[in-house]
């Protein structure tokens, strides 16, 4: 499958861009240039990555911890049931579609 002409133009400018940019930050960040306008500090070579390293593990870990904090006990009622639940009425004719009890389903299962 060939890629489209105008995605490829546009990857290999974003290619040529970033290749262009992580040669100049290396350069700055060895001291190879020191430009005649504002550049910021050689430290923030390492300190920006760093703080966007931590930046990213903090999300990374906060987002499943959330999930885990939110989510019900194993013991909980709410984890077997809710309001939106359908209760089967016994007939004798076929059982409608629906929810079967907890207590039948162990009674059923475990005898």
């Amino acid at each position: 499958m060939q890629p489209d002409n105008e995605k490829a133009v546009y990857g290999f400018a974003a290619w040529l861009t970033a290749s262009a940019l992580l040669f100049i930050f290396f350069t700055w960040a060895l001291g190879f240039i020191t430009p005649d306008f504002y550049f910021p500090h050689v430290y923030w070579s390492v300190g920006g990555p760093a703080v966007l390293a931590v930046t990213l593990i903090c999300y990374l870990l906060r987002v499943p911890l959330i999930g885990l904090a939110s989510t019900q006990d194993i013991d909980d009622w709410r984890t077997v049931t809710d309001h939106h639940a359908k209760v089967i009425q016994e007939t004798e004719c076929l059982p409608a579609i629906g929810d079967i009890p907890i207590h039948e389903v162990t009674r059923r299962l475990y005898g």
